[in-house]
């Protein structure tokens, strides 16, 4: 009788073996109109990100906006002001997609912009006080009214913030 000797030789790639990514952190969301400005930290052997959106705290109803992500940010877009909106990660890779990350939530809306610097106020003197009046900015909600007997910032004392563009005051 003839012995048949089987040999099987099995070569190890030279690169290791790469698992599927772990989950991301949660996003940093930034509310812009009727969008969300997305960024996240780099998970270690991602290729690429998903991002996950949903108006409620609820993964597995979440939709996945557009394609994967190559780098560390992206911009939702096409959302409805003042909704709030959810949003995941999970990590990409040729191995696979990890599970989402923990989810942060935003509301998108229209930035409100910045006062304008107000002009010089009218003063009007009287007996032992002065009538202020100043143009008001629709962006404004207040306003610090400082005095001083000079033209001298630093020396001025604040008289407080008043919300409306008239102050009758002690001098």
């Amino acid at each position: 009788m003839a012995a048949i000797l089987f040999i099987i030789s099995c070569e190890l790639p030279d690169k290791p073996v790469i698992h599927a990514p772990d989950a991301p952190a949660a996003p940093i969301l930034v509310p812009d109109d009727r969008s969300l400005s997305v960024s996240w930290t780099r998970v270690t052997s991602a290729d690429s990100y998903e991002v996950w959106v949903n108006t409620s705290n609820n993964m597995p109803t979440a939709s996945l906006f557009g394609t994967p992500v190559k780098g560390t940010g992206t911009k939702v877009t096409g959302l409805e002001n003042g909704i709030v909106y959810y949003i995941w990660l999970k990590a990409v890779n040729v191995s696979g997609t990890s599970v989402f990350g923990p989810s942060s939530n935003a509301v998108p809306a229209i930035p409100l912009a910045a006062p304008a610097t107000p002009a010089a106020p009218v003063i009007i003197p009287g007996s032992q006080q002065l009538q202020v009046t100043w143009t008001a900015d629709p962006n404004a909600s207040a306003y610090e009214v400082w005095m001083h007997t000079e033209n001298n910032l630093p020396a001025a004392v604040n008289m407080g913030n008043f919300t409306a563009p008239r102050l009758i005051s002690r001098v």
